[in-house]
């Protein structure tokens, strides 16, 4: 579910998000409209925050500062997170690391967003730790409560926070936290919302190599669930017994699920997936992703669970990741005229 982008890199990607009271055509942006505006602003609409950087906060650092763009933790769950964070390493050293190194990262500040009657667990079971001491209720926007979380004080920094990082970070911290007490709050928009109601319509084959068109497999159940997968991803491979009870419970309410293979083309993978489907004991159907897949469904990363009518149309928003208490969950909203997420 989340995914550090470098912060220059994520302000340039939420620029195209920016509302237009900044600029009418973003690609024509300079560092003098950033002077003008008052900063960098960045636009998270998945947790419905928008906040404006300070330019000297996005130049000249010596180390480096990232944003983790989040949206809704868990399936239902109504908790939503953000992380603006930074790194006590030089960007080389940033770019040459191989794995996270706890003692020299902290945030910042986070943005956390709960829907009233949300699960407060769900945080902390996307590990997160939110120390609810150092956060401000910011504003309740229509069911929605956001909630501004700050960084670590001086004499609580690890020892991996040496100068110049140190002072670098105390002088961030306070930046960002005046920035985060002027920020926008409003309703998280699901970034799938767009698609319900979208047509799916394709040929391609099974495992097999058998023809199948999306007309004769949706037309079977009165919500499909496709749940796209490879066998390089071990969350995947390891969620298939769990899909093969799934679809039999699903059965029982005239739905089921169907297999996305997206790494079918190699013999090779093709023969593992298939040795992967027996062991796991699978039935439902498995078919390959169909030509231009990916520029339908987005498969960023796996596994990730679409749902459809019998008519071909997009229903609900897919589920991200393998939450497999979330799968029934969804078929049942959907069954019962609810929109998930």
């Amino acid at each position: 579910m989340k995914k550090l982008i470098s912060l220059l890199l994520a302000m340039l990607l939420m620029l195209s998000l920016a509302a237009g009271a900044f600029a009418d055509d973003i690609e024509n942006w300079d560092w003098e409209d950033f002077e003008e505006a008052g900063g960098i602003p960045i636009d998270l609409p998945n947790v419905g925050v928008r906040f404006m950087v300070p330019l000297d906060v996005a130049t000249n650092l010596q180390g480096h500062a990232d944003l983790e763009y989040g949206e809704e933790l868990s399936y239902g769950s109504g908790a939503y997170y953000t992380e603006f964070g930074y790194y006590a390493m030089s960007e080389e050293e940033f770019n040459n690391l191989d794995e996270f190194d706890e003692s020299r990262y902290l945030p910042i500040i986070a943005f956390a967003c709960i829907r009233n009657g949300g699960d407060l667990s769900a945080f902390e079971d996307a590990g997160i730790h939110i120390g609810w001491s150092n956060s401000w209720k910011m504003a309740t926007v229509e069911d929605y409560t956001h909630y501004l979380i700050v960084g670590t004080e001086d004499d609580e920094l690890p020892a991996g926070f040496q100068e110049p990082y140190s002072s670098e970070y105390l002088g961030l911290l306070q930046k960002m936290v005046d920035a985060g007490f002027e920020a926008e709050y409003s309703v998280p928009v699901n970034p799938y919302s767009e698609q319900i109601g979208q047509k799916i319509s394709f040929h391609t084959t099974d495992l097999d190599g058998r023809p199948v068109s999306s007309e004769e497999l949706f037309a079977q159940n009165e919500v499909t669930m496709l749940n796209f997968w490879g066998t390089w991803c071990g969350h995947c491979v390891r969620e298939l017994p769990e899909l093969e009870r799934i679809n039999g419970n699903l059965q029982s309410m005239g739905c089921g699920v169907v297999g996305v293979l997206t790494d079918g083309q190699d013999p090779d993978d093709l023969a593992d997936a298939k040795e992967m489907l027996q062991d796991a004991g699978v039935t439902y159907p498995v078919i390959n992703i169909p030509e231009g897949g990916d520029g339908i469904f987005d498969l960023g990363s796996l596994p990730i669970t679409y749902f459809v009518n019998r008519n071909g149309e997009l229903v609900g928003v897919p589920v991200k990741g393998a939450q497999i208490d979330a799968y029934e969950k969804a078929v049942r909203d959907i069954l019962a005229g609810n929109t998930p997420g």
